[in-house]
Order: C-alpha cells, then structure tokens, then sequence
C-alpha cells in the first residue's frame, strides 16, 4: 500500500495482483482501474458515476462525460447503441445491425433511416408526418416539405403522381402513364394536359370553360366566322 504525501487514503496500487486498485488523488472514490482483469473499470474524474469502460470485454459501456445516462457504445458487440448527447432518448445508431434505427437530433420521433434494410423510411426534419422516402423500395412515397398532403412523388412505379406545392388538388403529374393529367397552378379545374395520348385537352389560363385544343385536330380560327358552327361543334365533341 503506498500512500501520497497528502492523505495515504487517496491511492492503492500493486502491479501484479489483478484485485489491486487505483483510487483518485482528489476523491478516493473517483476511479478503479486495471490493466490486466477485464472486469475492471474506470469512472471518469469529475462524477464517478460517468463512465465504465473496458478494452476487452465486449459488454463494456462508457457514458457520456455530463450525463451518465447519455450514451453506451460498444465497438465489438453489435447490440451497442449511442444516445443524444443532449436527450438519451433522441438515436440509437448500429454500425452492423440492420435494423438499427437513427432518430432526429431536435425530436425524437422524427426520422428513422437505415442504409441496409430496403424498408426503412426517413420523416422530415421539420414535422415527422411530411416525407418517407426509400431509394430501393418502389412503394416509397415522398410528401412536400410544408404540406404533408401536398405531393407524392415515385421514379420507378408509374402509378405515382405529384401534386402542388401550393394547393395539393392542383396537378398530377406521370412521365410515363399516358393517363396521367396536369391541373393548373392557379385553379385546379383549368386545364389537363397530355403529351402522349393524342385525346387530351387543355382549358383556358383564365376561364375553363373557354377552348379545349387538340395536338393532332386541326382548329381553324373563330375569327373566320364562316366557319364558327363547325368549331362549336368540335369543341363540343372534345368537350363531353
């Protein structure tokens, strides 16, 4: 037992027997530390409660230096988890583990992301319910960043659609289902337009009950009024 000039209570320390301890020179009751018996640990020297950690043993944790409750994490072990250095409670992370999940460093429930399981999902930022988004799944579907409701948005399945950022009854927009049509972004029932299927039609900017234009049918102007019958009858015909 070797003692320091101050107060022989503050440190025992014996080099070959793995029971000995080391105790800190301020508070006795601050650190235990051993270099050979892995069940030793150490505590931190400010609050003795701070921390465990162990070189071997995978099931070692070490707590965060504020808050002991702040976060365990393991580098062998796959089970091990990190908290929020602000809230416990915000992300668990795993390096290995698919299904680990991350959560948001502000609120806790708002995003979850994992970049091996094809089914996770990412909520946004600001309010969890706006956006899930997956790069591999073809069922994912990603909502406006201000309006949950506003726009769902897919690039392999063609049954998606998007919707306005403004009015989400505004448009539907599909580059590759020819059923798909385009409202406007003033008033929703404008007009509908479609690049690939010949029966489309597009409604006037201002009133949708003004003209409906066809891409193949020719128009001839309603100026030349010799032929005014035949274009309210076409517009009739495109119209119903």
């Amino acid at each position: 037992m070797t003692g320091s000039k101050n107060d022989s209570s503050y440190y025992q320390t014996h080099p070959i027997d793995s029971s000995y301890y080391q105790t800190h020179p301020i508070d006795s009751s601050y650190y235990q530390t051993h270099p050979i018996d892995s069940s030793y640990y150490q505590t931190h020297p400010i609050d003795s409660s701070y921390y465990q950690t162990h070189p071997i043993d995978s099931s070692y944790y070490q707590t965060h230096p504020i808050n002991s409750s702040y976060y365990q994490t393991h580098p062998i072990d796959s089970s091990y988890y990190q908290t929020h250095p602000i809230d416990s409670s915000y992300y668990q992370t795993h390096p290995i583990d698919s299904s680990y999940y991350q959560t948001h460093p502000i609120d806790s429930t708002y995003y979850q992301t994992h970049p091996i399981d094809s089914s996770y999902y990412q909520t946004h930022p600001i309010d969890s319910s706006y956006y899930q988004t997956h790069p591999i799944d073809s069922s994912y579907y990603q909502t406006h960043p201000i309006n949950s409701s506003y726009y769902q948005t897919h690039p392999i399945d063609s049954s998606y659609y998007q919707t306005h950022p403004i009015d989400s009854s505004y448009y539907q927009t599909h580059p590759i289902d020819s059923s798909y049509y385009q409202t406007h972004p003033i008033d929703s029932s404008y007009y509908q337009t479609h690049p690939i299927d010949s029966s489309y039609y597009q409604t006037h900017p201002i009133d949708s009950s003004y003209y409906q234009t066809h891409p193949i049918i020719r128009f001839i102007p309603l100026s030349d009024l010799s032929y005014n019958r035949l274009i309210l009858l076409s517009l009739f015909l495109l119209k119903f």
